[in-house]
């Protein structure tokens, strides 16, 4: 847990913290944007549903934090073919989850 905050943290500026309710123990994003929680005892996977993360800054310097954090890009940056829909890339977490992120934007950085 403490390393995934840790990556968490790194990859999208943020300041999660480990809030422990007995045995069970969560890190969760601070606003409904990046409303997810991650909690302890549940084994990591590549197969299954991938939640993405809306990226506010450029795509590249998340794809580029996302690297030098420990994460590996799986997808990388790749053009979403519907009118106005931005871009799309997928990572493996410090965890070994598979993840997604998503940016309206065609800014790089």
């Amino acid at each position: 847990m403490p390393r995934a905050v840790k990556f968490y943290n790194q990859v999208l500026d943020l300041d999660l913290e480990i809030l422990a309710f007995g045995a069970e123990k969560m890190a969760c994003f601070p606003t409904c944007e990046r409303a997810i929680s991650s909690s302890s005892g549940f084994e990591p996977g590549l197969t299954g549903v991938i939640v993405s993360l809306n990226t506010e800054d450029a795509l590249d310097k998340t794809i580029l934090s996302i690297e030098v954090s420990g994460g590996q890009i799986t997808t990388p940056k790749t053009k979403i073919e519907a009118e106005k829909r931005g871009h799309f890339a997928t990572f493996l977490d410090s965890e070994g989850n598979k993840r997604g992120l998503y940016n309206e934007s065609t800014t790089t950085f």
